[in-house]
């Protein structure tokens, strides 16, 4: 079905048409394809709304949601676009597996969270992650 349409280049795309194609790759199956082409595209709210409604059903939950932290870090998402994402994270997960994420996606620098513009810093997130594992 995919096969069918003409191919999508996001740089000229309009946004109904990259969520379009986002739905037609999850409807066959391909979660982590949709979840590329929203974060791609930086449809940051649309993203984390797909891993929260999505996700939280699916085998690959921890890697949608692995994508999706990646995916705001990587490209400069809000600070507020990765705390609001925080909340999708599956059952079981724990704060050790989410820091070495958000450490792995740093820059090289002294501090293993420096405070760039877009970057969210340890002391920023703390008070979301205790109301996260507390529960």
């Amino acid at each position: 079905m995919l096969e069918c349409l003409p191919v999508l280049r996001t740089r000229d795309v309009n946004t109904k048409s990259i969520l379009v194609h986002s739905q037609l790759c999850y409807s066959t199956g391909q979660e982590t394809q949709a979840l590329y082409l929203l974060l791609s595209s930086q449809l940051w709210k649309e993203a984390i709304n797909f891993v929260s409604c999505c996700g939280q059903s699916s085998e690959n939950s921890t890697l949608l949601f692995v994508m999706l932290i990646k995916g705001l870090q990587s490209g400069r998402a809000p600070c507020e676009m990765l705390v609001e994402a925080l909340n999708t994270k599956p059952k079981g997960f724990s704060t050790y597996e989410l820091l070495a994420i958000m450490r792995d996606q740093a820059p090289v620098a002294k501090e293993p969270f420096p405070n760039g513009a877009g970057q969210a810093t340890v002391g920023e997130v703390r008070p979301f992650l205790s109301a996260l594992f507390s529960s």
